[in-house]
């Protein structure tokens, strides 16, 4: 019905462990007989949300820094987080 607002995680589960906890949601995406929709709810769907936020305030901080020491000039109008990480970790 929301394929799209659906993923796992764990913490450990509760009283159960992490390879049983791990264990079940490996049980409940087989049981699945999508492969897509598998994919979604085990990565794709977290991976959206990551992608899509926005830069930090400390990232851009940090690479207005790094263009002042390098003369490298970034665009930081829609910059996401994660490619604020990938501009910081560059050398």
């Amino acid at each position: 019905m929301f394929p799209d607002q659906f993923m796992l995680s764990t913490d450990s589960g509760f009283d159960i462990g992490e390879e049983a906890a791990i264990g079940a949601m490996y049980q409940l995406l087989d049981k699945l007989d999508d492969p897509k929709l598998a994919r979604k709810i085990a990565h794709d769907n977290l991976d959206a949300i990551i992608r899509n936020q926005p830069a930090t305030e400390t990232q851009i901080a940090e690479i207005r820094k790094k263009s002042k020491e390098t003369g490298q000039s970034y665009d930081l109008s829609h910059l996401s987080k994660v490619e604020a990480g990938q501009i910081l970790w560059s050398k």
